[in-house]
């Protein structure tokens, strides 16, 4: 038998690496949602990283490596969309298990207009036929066909939405509805309105029906590995709602190990400024002083029973952010407002 060259020799890796590839993307998984807003159309599967080649990131357009004769979007099981490159502006495989394509103006507008659309929350799909992915070798996966509803419940995310005054309701991988998991690392959201004066814990009119709202319990198996996030429904959060604009930025967020998570208007004050926090005790809070530094006006809402261990999460002072990352509430059941 006589050696390989170095040329077949790479042959032979690449091909062995795509099969490798391809057989681990056994096809992108029931989690499709779809943001009206900036007409993005996300896919989840598994290892979508290895779409990208040598030298690519996050940020490279892989749509000319994937075969948009592949992909349709079934509108009320009546009316099929078809796709072709034209109608993408890119296709960015932003995280391992995430393709985030961005549709143009003229397609989202073709697909939003049909009668009997959704934005993938009732009786929408979208169609893969096996052969959609494929790299820039031109390795084709034979396993990423099939249809996608709208996304399965994530129970490593928790939503309290004080918003639309609903709140995620699965067992959290507990085995009992609305109850944490020792064993699970969780992310968990707390929706404050940016602008009103409001904290909400009856479902609103804009809610989707079902949604509602309840405490979660067990608290007590929350600890340093879990991340508690405010955020603002509209941009920053209003710290004074009766006086002028007052935003609250990311200079004054504020954790600890026992007492909370909270952003105020000042460093100076801590936890009794203005501002919003989220108790250990599960109790969520917005606060101003009216007239200045005189009487504090509290509004609260109770969001669990028990108290974490640590409140300080994984990731340093990441706990307020601006706008719910797109796809969230949707694996919660809560596709209405926003997403």
């Amino acid at each position: 038998m006589t050696k390989d060259s170095a040329e077949e020799k790479l042959i032979r890796i690449n091909c062995d690496r795509a099969g490798a590839i391809f057989s681990k993307i056994w096809g992108f998984l029931p989690g499709t949602t779809y943001n009206e807003d900036f007409n993005i159309l996300q896919l989840t599967g598994t290892n979508i990283n290895t779409l990208l080649s040598k030298g690519d990131d996050r940020a490279t357009d892989i749509k000319a490596n994937l075969d948009w004769s592949k992909i349709t979007w079934d509108i009320d099981g009546t009316v099929q969309v078809p796709f072709t490159q034209t109608d993408i502006i890119d296709a960015l495989a932003v995280t391992d298990d995430t393709l985030s394509i961005t549709l143009s103006d003229a397609k989202a507008n073709e697909i939003e207009t049909t009668a009997g659309y959704d934005a993938l929350v009732i009786n929408d799909t979208v169609t893969l036929e096996s052969g959609f992915a494929r790299d820039a070798a031109g390795n084709v996966a034979t396993t990423d066909g099939g249809s996608h509803p709208e996304s399965p419940v994530d129970t490593s995310i928790v939503v309290f939405d004080l918003v639309q005054g609903v709140s995620s309701n699965h067992d959290g991988n507990s085995g009992t509805a609305r109850q944490f998991d020792a064993n699970t690392n969780y992310k968990i959201y707390v929706i404050f309105d940016s602008d009103a004066w409001a904290l909400n814990s009856t479902p609103q009119l804009t809610t989707n029906e079902g949604a509602d709202w309840g405490r979660w319990t067990n608290a007590g198996a929350l600890g340093s590995n879990d991340q508690i996030i405010l955020v603002g429904d509209n941009g920053y959060v209003d710290a004074h709602p009766e006086g002028p604009f007052r935003p609250l930025d990311d200079n004054c967020v504020f954790n600890s190990t026992w007492f909370g998570v909270a952003v105020h208007d000042t460093i100076t004050r801590y936890y009794y400024s203005e501002g919003i926090q989220v108790r250990g005790s599960g109790t969520a809070k917005r606060n101003y002083w009216n007239p200045p530094g005189q009487d504090m006006i509290n509004l609260t809402v109770d969001l669990w029973t028990g108290h974490p261990t640590d409140m300080r999460g994984p990731n340093g002072m990441d706990h307020y952010i601006q706008v719910m990352p797109v796809g969230v509430r949707t694996t919660q059941g809560l596709t209405q407002g926003l997403i």
